[in-house]
């Protein structure tokens, strides 16, 4: 059973919660062209970042071409996993652990300058470290019979980061999705107005 963290009754028979995605898929599993990144790393317990052949850092340092964008990659691994492309003050529980390159031909396919490279990367960087540390949710609708019966699952939503999951984020989330399902008729039209409450059902 999932455990769930909030949930909304919006309805006498649906029902939205908030839990862990037990099942989120590692973010750098997709196809290169799902993210503007390369993220290289050389972890000695974990997969930090993309699969790859390099066998070493400076293996991978003979690949770089002209105009590529390079940040080193830092790790500080203290109960969690923290990721930074700058370095941490612990010197202890942090070091270097690989790079982040965004390609010359990639920057050219987007158009982005510099500053929005910069953001591409920390971004892509921050989702890692959330599946790392299991930060990734799930937002499910259920419909719930009276009084008795078992419960049906509407729709799942996966993938959901922390910022998603305060009330009014988490509220836009769900009525989009409600809107989209096409049963935002059999529930309240102002989801926002119920309040989440905290824990199980």
């Amino acid at each position: 059973m999932d455990y769930v963290i909030k949930h909304k009754t919006l309805s006498d028979t649906i029902q939205a919660r908030l839990s862990y995605d037990q099942w989120a898929e590692n973010p750098r599993n997709g196809a290169p062209e799902d993210y503007h990144t390369q993220i290289v790393a050389w972890h000695p317990r974990t997969l930090v970042g993309d699969r790859h052949n390099y066998t070493t850092p400076e293996t991978f340092l003979a690949s770089v071409r002209e105009g590529d964008m390079l940040r080193h990659l830092f790790i500080y691994q203290h109960g969690g996993i923290a990721l930074s492309i700058r370095p941490f003050t612990d010197p202890f529980d942090s070091g270097q652990v690989g790079f982040v390159r965004l390609s010359a031909k990639r920057l050219a396919a987007t158009g982005m300058d510099e500053k929005q490279a910069e953001e591409a990367i920390n971004k892509e960087v921050k989702e890692l470290q959330e599946w790392l540390n299991g930060e990734v949710f799930l937002l499910s609708v259920v419909e719930k019979p009276k009084p008795f019966g078992p419960e049906s699952n509407l729709f799942n939503i996966g993938g959901l980061g922390p910022e998603d999951t305060e009330d009014s984020p988490l509220d836009a989330i769900l009525v989009e999705a409600l809107m989209e399902e096409g049963i935002a008729e059999d529930c309240i039209t102002d989801p926002g107005s119920i309040p989440w409450t905290a824990g199980q059902t």
